[in-house]
């Protein structure tokens, strides 16, 4: 089984792709604390949302925004143009439910 679950604070605005085909892909970064309590440094976590749950995402999200995010780990590589391989892991999302108050 491939699911995760994360909440953290985005480290920016969504960042918004139109495909060639049309659909819509858009970017986050997530900022998620670690459990333990002696290491403070924050993972960043890259995070990758289709479509109508895309859309919502570029429409209502801004940096520092709380989210919870349900998905699956995803990582692939590609050539750079250096032409060295490249790692991506990141997070597929599947739902985003936004944590903030509604007047923030």
């Amino acid at each position: 089984m491939n699911k995760i679950f994360l909440t953290g604070n985005l480290t920016k605005d969504p960042e918004e792709v139109k495909t060639t085909s049309g659909n819509t892909l858009c970017k986050l970064i997530l900022a998620v604390n670690k459990r333990r309590s002696e290491d403070k440094e924050p993972i960043f976590i890259n995070v990758v949302c289709w479509n109508a749950l895309a859309d919502n995402c570029i429409k209502y999200l801004v940096k520092g925004s709380k989210i919870l995010v349900n998905g699956e780990l995803n990582m692939r590589t590609y050539d750079g143009s250096d032409l060295t391989k490249k790692h991506i892991t990141e997070v597929i999302a599947s739902e985003i439910e936004f944590l903030n108050k509604k007047n923030n």
